[in-house]
């Protein structure tokens, strides 16, 4: 296969509004094969991201980006064209030839198997241990179930891993690039993670891509009670949520996401009945995980955020708020008591004390008030009541929204006694927080098609319009196409037939696939053609509109090629003496010169 039909076959095994959708984007239908939901490249609390069925792509009219299946899987999965196009190949067992180009420095499909084979053999170490290992003890005190498959244990020899993975065949190359084990030049290899107990972190479609070390010896010599495997090709802190992959059936199903600090207690509420709960897993909480809550729960769900019980909790909140503005209308925190994180809540109190601590899950806004007042000493005074109202007044600039920012100066007026003038006043001398937006670059890609287009002409114009008709309405369209058209066309119109024709004889539904034509920069253009409105949305008048452009186009097509003709017998007289063959060039520029309707196969 060539490199353009590589991408054609691809293209063509896959439907991308299902791809995006196990990718974590909530899609609902907004008409005839066209899909829209939250853009998983910004933050935005109104739907603008719409994803065309028949076309297979999609664009975001927020912030403009725009693109296909290939083009989504490296944006969301952070990875280059040519990871993505191997990773999609392998998913469906398509063989790349040599024809690819080897840009990509890393073999994606060979590191998620590594991933898979040290998931295993984590495993496998783990369910030889005995109940008194300190590994399983540590499962077992929390009250947890040991022998959920999450569970792993590295050996405390630190190359076990490595040699294990050698006999599973997988290059020293791409073991290195996995991060799992470390490379020196003057010593042998050394795993990274050894004598502690394994968590399996997986992405949003449950593949392992890395592990949670808990440290169990005392002697162990690793910095940090937990540590998180080192980021790879496949592993990307800011994008993962721990248990995203097992909480968003309920997610979608309730619109209320659970969001905990760390992994045993995103498993004991799971395992106690509340399965929409996912961990940030001890990282810092970014927009990219922002952006998976909101499409997990949709615009109109609930975010809420249960924080241990003590400072490090509380500001892990207010940090929230102050760096992920989107959730501000979403966003709900509780803070737990006696400094305690949910998982020792439920082993000391069980769960229904838990979900009641739920219940009184406050907005985030409220939140940050409330953590304001307990700084100052829960009591406001005239000592500190201008340093209260100055401290809301700096944390409502974080907002976008007018509705939190009045309600928060509003809650600051009332406890502290000054006038809501006032508040406004000191809310206004404070400089807003600037915040850096990375702003998404959209696919702008320069398109060259073989078939040229004037855009001053306007048979061209009506002809092109009429074609981007046609590839959206086929069915409806091709039984009433004129025969006569302008030759340019001939190419890409047969091969539109053929693929037609091919797809009925299969009983599939229609797509229109750039790469299935000659002349793919046209069919992309075709796409991209706007409509003031869908045109299947009015099936009758489209019909209309798309018989008056052909026809007028062929009109147009006829009177040029007549001028055409007619302006070159005039000039063929300069060169003609004889009067005789004057006088019959003069009767062949009249009869070209002569307006009338009909048409040639030009």
């Amino acid at each position: 296969m060539s490199f353009k039909e590589t991408i054609q076959k691809i293209k063509n095994e896959y439907n991308i509004v299902d791809y995006i959708k196990i990718n974590g984007v909530h899609l609902e239908n907004s008409g005839k094969e066209s899909w829209k939901g939250l853009c998983p490249f910004h933050n935005e609390k109104t739907p603008s991201f719409h994803v065309s069925e028949d076309f297979q792509n999609y664009k975001c009219w927020g912030c403009g980006i725009s693109g296909d299946i290939i083009s989504f899987a490296e944006h969301v999965h952070t990875i280059n064209f040519n990871e993505a196009l191997k990773m999609l190949a392998e998913e469906k067992g398509i063989k790349l030839n040599n024809n690819i180009p080897n840009e990509s420095a890393h073999d994606i499909n060979a590191i998620r198997y590594i991933m898979s084979d040290a998931k295993d053999f984590f495993r496998y170490n783990y369910e030889q241990l005995n109940y008194t290992h300190p590994a399983k003890q540590e499962v077992i005190n929390r009250g947890l179930d040991e022998n959920n498959e999450l569970y792993g244990y590295s050996l405390e020899n630190p190359n076990k891993l490595y040699e294990y993975l050698k006999t599973k065949g997988h290059s020293d190359k791409n073991i290195k690039d996995s991060n799992l084990v470390m490379f020196f030049e003057d010593r042998p290899p050394w795993d990274f993670f050894h004598g502690r107990l394994m968590i399996t972190l997986a992405d949003y479609l449950g593949r392992p891509v890395s592990f949670t070390s808990r440290k169990i010896y005392e002697d162990d010599k690793m910095l940090g009670k937990y540590v998180n495997g080192k980021e790879s090709p496949v592993f990307h802190k800011k994008s993962i949520l721990f248990g995203a992959d097992v909480a968003k059936q309920e997610a979608r199903k309730t619109n209320i996401i659970h969001v905990v600090e760390g992994q045993f207690d995103q498993i004991s509420m799971f395992e106690n009945g509340i399965k929409n709960v996912v961990a940030t897993s001890g990282t810092a909480f970014t927009n990219e995980h922002a952006n998976l809550l909101l499409r997990m729960v949709g615009s109109n769900g609930k975010i809420i955020f249960i924080m241990d019980g003590d400072e490090a909790g509380v500001n892990a909140a207010i940090k929230v708020f102050t760096t992920s503005k989107s959730l501000h209308s979403s966003a709900y925190a509780t803070l737990l008591k006696e400094g305690g994180d949910p998982c020792d809540y439920i082993i000391n109190s069980g769960i229904e004390s838990l979900k009641k601590e739920i219940d009184k899950a406050v907005p985030l806004h409220d939140f940050v008030i409330d953590s304001i007042l307990r700084n100052i000493g829960d009591s406001i005074n005239v000592n500190n009541r201008h340093k209260f109202v100055a401290e809301v007044a700096k944390f409502a600039k974080h907002s976008d929204e007018s509705f939190i920012i009045d309600s928060m100066l509003s809650k600051a007026s009332i406890l502290s006694a000054i006038s809501i003038d006032n508040v406004k006043e000191i809310y206004n001398k404070i400089e807003a927080n600037k915040t850096y937006i990375k702003k998404v670059e959209s696919n702008n890609i320069k398109l060259n098609p073989k078939i040229k287009l004037n855009v001053n002409n306007e048979a061209d114009l009506c002809m092109f319009s009429a074609l981007a008709l046609l590839v959206r309405m086929p069915d409806e369209l091709i039984p009433i196409t004129p025969k006569l058209k302008h030759k340019k066309f001939h190419e890409f119109l047969d091969e539109l037939g053929k693929v037609y024709v091919k797809n009925k004889k299969a009983n599939n539904k229609w797509r229109f696939i750039a790469e299935d034509y000659s002349d793919s920069d046209f069919a992309i253009a075709l796409q991209n053609k706007l409509f003031l409105e869908d045109p299947k949305e009015d099936i009758k008048s489209a019909i209309s509109q798309y018989k008056y452009l052909f026809d007028r186009a062929n009109l147009l097509y006829d009177e040029e090629i007549k001028e055409m003709k007619a302006a070159k017998a005039l000039s063929s007289i300069i060169d003609i003496t004889d009067p005789n063959k004057i006088a019959k060039v003069l009767n062949m520029y009249n009869k070209y010169n002569t307006t009338q309707i009909g048409g040639v196969n030009y």
